[in-house]
């Protein structure tokens, strides 16, 4: 509901001058008893965040109302709450705000000084809420009190969002539970469980994803991951490498073949999944995910030239028929033998690739998770997104 202000503007303005007082008067007090480290690791460290800062500053993305903004910057503000003394906390993200404010997005003098007033004063609050409650900021060791990273968090969030609303509210002529709602939805609880939390989750909470499905960014991290996780399975590891017809099938992407990959790690136990699609109405479709039950191989053949003749393997949601009872294998695990992946180049040669039609997954590339739905996962992103949509398409 839209209310009727009398001279909205100068109450906008004396709104904005008040909290540009606050955040005056937070940074003096802030500085009564400056801690400087000259250290090159809390150097650092202040350049590496500020870097971060500007950059997520400079990404945002606009809100519902109005040409208000609304930044991932949050996340290294916070950093910066819990890593340096509360007066450089403060002075890191006004200089960021100011000067994206100010270069950058060339704001209206009395946008430049609101944003950068409350961006001060909520990381003075959460700072100063963050050393109340037990924390210590410091870039030498992370003290782990999960009440004090959880209030500094809430106090942000809460001070943001209280403080860019009610300007909102001036601005747009809304009631401030208007401009809040429409802002921020939300938004809010975005901000607090976007938060890096993990060491502070408790200890059954942590072990319910060590067995999940790890996205990972790069095939070398998977193949790394991978193959840690076969060490300290302490399992014999088979390493089957695919059979060709010719030197040039040998060289084909797993595209090409039918998704065959050239070489395939096993072990009883492993997880793998499925490569291609075998009975897909019983659950048999490529990316379905189970465990390595039993390896056998053909009498007189060995692990060294030959592929295994089949791989039992357990399927989470296979609903097909039971298996003839072998000895020592269970009806449920569903037999799986060497495919072959048969193509005629553009001179009309037939290539063909003989593989077991799985991979190791414990870990998977993110790019190779698109399309799957899962239910539980582990997303390590890496430094950076080498790929367009690299993060899109890991949560979505």
């Amino acid at each position: 509901m839209r209310t009727s202000l009398p001279d909205s503007s100068r109450l906008l303005k004396f709104y904005v001058f008040a909290v540009a007082v606050g955040a005056i008067a937070a940074l003096a007090v802030a500085s009564i008893h400056p801690e400087w480290d000259n250290s090159d690791k809390f150097l650092n460290g202040f350049i590496a965040i500020l870097a971060v800062g500007l950059a997520a500053e400079i990404s945002s993305v606009s809100l519902h109302v109005g040409s208000s903004i609304l930044s991932i910057a949050f996340i290294p503000f916070l950093a910066a709450t819990f890593l340096f003394p509360p007066v450089w906390a403060m002075a890191l993200g006004g200089v960021t705000v100011f000067s994206v404010e100010c270069l950058v997005r060339k704001k209206p003098w009395i946008k430049v000084v609101f944003n950068t007033s409350k961006e001060i004063l909520a990381i003075g609050l959460a700072a100063s809420m963050f050393q109340f409650l037990g924390g210590e900021p410091s870039v030498y060791s992370f003290p782990k009190v999960p009440f004090a990273f959880v209030a500094a968090s809430v106090t942000y969030a809460a001070t943001n969002s209280m403080t860019v609303s009610f300007a909102v509210s001036l601005a747009e002529g809304l009631d401030f539970s208007e401009a809040w709602s429409r802002m921020y939805g939300g938004a809010v609880l975005y901000d607090l469980f976007a938060t890096p939390f993990w060491d502070i989750l408790p200890p059954d909470q942590q072990a319910e994803f060590d067995d999940v499905l790890h996205l990972l960014p790069t095939c070398a991290s998977v193949l790394e991951f991978n193959c840690c996780r076969f060490v300290a399975s302490a399992k014999p590891v088979l390493c089957c490498h695919a059979k060709h017809n010719h030197a040039e099938a040998k060289k084909a992407k797993s595209d090409d073949a039918e998704g065959l990959e050239k070489e395939v790690l096993l072990a009883e136990g492993a997880k793998v999944m499925l490569t291609c699609n075998l009975w897909t109405s019983k659950g048999l479709v490529n990316g379905a995910q189970g465990v390595v039950k039993k390896i056998w191989f053909d009498h007189g053949s060995n692990a060294h030239s030959h592929l295994p003749a089949v791989v039992f393997v357990q399927f989470h949601g296979y609903t097909g028929p039971e298996t003839p009872g072998w000895q020592g294998i269970d009806p449920s695990w569903v037999p799986i033998v060497p495919a072959v992946a048969c193509w005629e180049t553009k001179a009309g040669k037939v290539l063909t690739h003989t593989q077991l039609p799985l991979m190791m997954a414990w870990g998977i590339t993110i790019h190779k998770s698109q399309g799957l739905t899962l239910e539980k996962v582990v997303v390590e992103l890496g430094d950076k997104d080498f790929s367009a949509g690299l993060t899109f398409v890991a949560i979505s």
